[in-house]
């Protein structure tokens, strides 16, 4: 059965983007990636199925949550890393623009042209084109767009926390525009495809320490293989892009986290004090753990970033919990924290 996938992202992904799919024909399917590990995530399918079925009857399209060996058993490999190319490239546009938004001089260009550089990657991926030539075509064009500025001359917040709050603006009540709002330059966590190799790592480091070696040998080959693609992706990019929107090598990121986390501790919670690790060290004024009501990786994360400060000089670290706490007190935090990040941000340019 021929069917056509399409992923529906929210009003503000990082990019402050709002992708609207088109009326569902017979066939579609919306993928939601899903995980095996106890995780809020794996309610959304449910909550999204009842939605439709308000919105569309019987002609809602079929909810299909997805972990990534349902995905490899029903692509194959030559499949999984032509998805894992269209993701990386998602994954850098999605951080290029978002950096780039506040210095635009037309309000909504950056935005108009990452939605049509979506629509030219998904149509490259189901045509077999040449996404390292995309990737270096497309990001050269958002750095082309008018700017009264260059990224840098706004205090840098960076943004993390559990996988749907921090990219989706209805679950952080528009964070990334707020933030840009109130003067400071958003830079966000990575998305699908980092997240995959980071996994991966953690998953192999995992199978050795279980005396699991056929299983850490297929993790390493997958990951060996995995980072040849990403090579390929990015040796076209220039210096400068790289160093604005593309992720620190997965073993690296764990090698941040490990002085403030276990090596038994959960990838999601890794990739998030790995995140803010790096952010602070990278230059961010401050970073914000956005996460959802109950989300388990989002509280295990806030109870670290005591030492994160600690080791930052104190600079300024917050979680922000979403889901029925939005209002004047989450309001006032936030002012607070961004008051604290463009002072320390002043300071340090003084």
């Amino acid at each position: 059965m021929a069917q056509r996938a399409f992923l529906h992202q929210a009003e503000a992904s990082p990019a402050g983007i709002y992708v609207q799919p088109s009326s569902p024909a017979r066939g579609d399917v919306i993928l939601i990636p899903n995980c095996a590990t106890s995780c809020l995530l794996r309610q959304y399918g449910d909550a999204l199925r009842i939605l439709l079925e308000n919105q569309c009857g019987s002609k809602a399209p079929e909810v299909w949550e997805s972990t990534t060996f349902q995905l490899e058993k029903l692509l194959g490999l030559t499949g999984m890393f032509r998805l894992y190319e269209g993701l990386l490239t998602a994954d850098i546009l999605f951080t290029l623009a978002t950096r780039l938004r506040p210095y635009q001089k037309d309000k909504g260009r950056v935005n108009q042209s990452l939605a049509a550089m979506l629509d030219n990657l998904v149509q490259a991926v189901s045509e077999k084109g040449k996404l390292d030539v995309l990737l270096c075509r497309t990001t050269s064009e958002l750095m082309t767009i008018p700017r009264n500025g260059v990224p840098g001359m706004r205090p840098v917040v960076g943004v993390t926390g559990d996988l749907y709050t921090r990219i989706n603006a209805i679950g952080n009540a528009s964070l990334v525009r707020r933030l840009e709002q109130l003067g400071c330059e958003v830079w966000p966590s990575p998305f699908f495809a980092e997240m995959a190799d980071l996994c991966a790592a953690l998953a192999a480091r995992r199978n050795v320490r279980r005396g699991q070696l056929k299983g850490a040998a297929v993790e390493e080959f997958a990951t060996f293989l995995t980072q040849c693609v990403r090579r390929k992706m990015l040796s076209g990019l220039p210096r400068s892009i790289k160093a604005l929107a593309v992720e620190p090598p997965a073993h690296e990121l764990i090698r941040l986290a490990l002085p403030f986390v276990g090596s038994r501790t959960d990838s999601l919670i890794v990739q998030c004090v790995a995140k803010t690790v790096d952010f602070l060290r990278r230059g961010a004024g401050g970073v914000i753990n956005a996460v959802c009501i109950n989300c388990m990786v989002g509280t295990a994360t806030a109870s670290v970033i005591p030492s994160i400060r600690a080791a930052f000089g104190q600079s300024p670290v917050i979680t922000l919990v979403y889901g029925n706490s939005e209002g004047p007190t989450q309001r006032i935090r936030l002012e607070t924290f961004v008051h604290q990040v463009q002072s320390r941000w002043k300071s340090s340019a003084a």
